[in-house]
């Protein structure tokens, strides 16, 4: 999964095709640069990144950002345990649909991770009034 860095925290960009990237997972880092100096002690500076996951959509729709969430794969938590999931093709998922009865447990976790990521859909969309 790529990563996006930014020096400002960020939301949301138009992409010039006509999509809209939408990040999330927001990590921020301090990071320190040394800069030497001729003839002097070397000066310290410290700048703040931002790092994100992010996926692109059509439209700003709860269906659209769970769409591409399911595609892309997240990372969530579930009964205390850090699950990453890389996302599902459109055949895979209709692959479990047909097996539900038969492959529950795998079903089961089809279903977990396509509720994480509506509950993320939520969270990206919650701030569509702030961009």
């Amino acid at each position: 999964m790529s990563k996006y860095t930014f020096s400002e925290p960020r939301k949301r960009d138009a992409l010039c095709n006509g999509k809209i990237r939408c990040y999330f997972n927001e990590e921020i880092v301090e990071v320190e640069t040394v800069i030497p100096v001729d003839g002097g002690e070397p000066v310290t500076e410290t700048r703040t990144d931002y790092i994100y996951d992010a996926v692109d959509v059509d439209e700003l729709t709860k269906g659209a950002v769970v769409e591409a969430l399911m595609r892309h794969g997240i990372t969530y938590e579930k009964d205390g345990e850090t699950i990453v999931h890389s996302g599902l093709s459109m055949s895979d998922e209709l692959a479990l649909n047909r097996q539900r009865n038969t492959k529950k447990a795998e079903f089961n976790d089809y279903n977990d991770f396509a509720e994480a990521c509506k509950s993320l859909a939520d969270i990206i969309l919650s701030d569509e009034s702030e961009s």
